[in-house]
């Protein structure tokens, strides 16, 4: 399946102090599709500029395998933002969004980031996941290691309209200050 999207934001401050940033134009090119009757994959392309003098590209790239053994999954997961080089504009979104579990939160501009994850329901009512990700900085003359980051979680689905869940969360920052872990208790109820 391919398909196209166009957005044109006006008069918006944007997620982070970027010279003529209020005025941005997007277009999405997105593909999926199955690999194999268990394999699947989107490629995702959004490029977005301010003036039309350099355009920024937000890429993603994700392949799931689904197994009927417990409902595992897994996903082998990439994301590239363009940061500020010759050829290249920084990726500017329409809002903020963390790019990664970091302290200092960055947005998805200038970085890279790759890692697996998976979910299991090893008994009925009860899902398990967990993940990883390595983060990169995109620098002006090379790429340097940002951190690393895991997370886990339990969920338990008592009915279809009522869950409780447990996540943890850790980021390993090449810098003391970007690490943090984060612990959460989730509750939630459809009416």
């Amino acid at each position: 399946t391919v398909s196209f999207e166009g957005l044109c934001a006006v008069n918006v401050g944007g997620p982070a102090d970027f010279e003529d940033d209020d005025e941005r134009i997007y277009g999405t090119v997105n593909l999926t599709g199955p690999l194999s009757e268990k394999l699947f994959y989107t490629i995702n392309g959004t490029f977005g500029t301010t003036d039309f003098d350099k355009i920024g590209l937000l890429g993603s790239l994700n392949i799931n395998y689904f197994s009927i053994y417990k409902n595992a999954a897994l996903e082998f997961n990439a994301v590239y933002a363009s940061g500020e080089t010759d050829s290249m504009g920084s990726f500017v979104g329409v809002t903020k969004i963390a790019a990664c579990l970091s302290k200092d939160e960055p947005i998805y501009s200038g970085l890279m980031k790759m890692g697996l994850s998976g979910s299991i329901i090893p008994i009925d009512k009860f899902v398990v996941s967990a993940g990883g990700d390595m983060v990169y900085r995109l620098l002006e003359d090379s790429t340097e290691l940002y951190g690393v980051q895991v997370s886990g979680g339990i969920m338990y689905k008592m009915y279809s309209d009522l869950n409780f869940s447990l996540s943890v969360s850790h980021f390993v920052g090449k810098y003391e200050e970007a690490s943090r872990t984060e612990i959460a208790l989730g509750f939630a109820l459809a009416l």
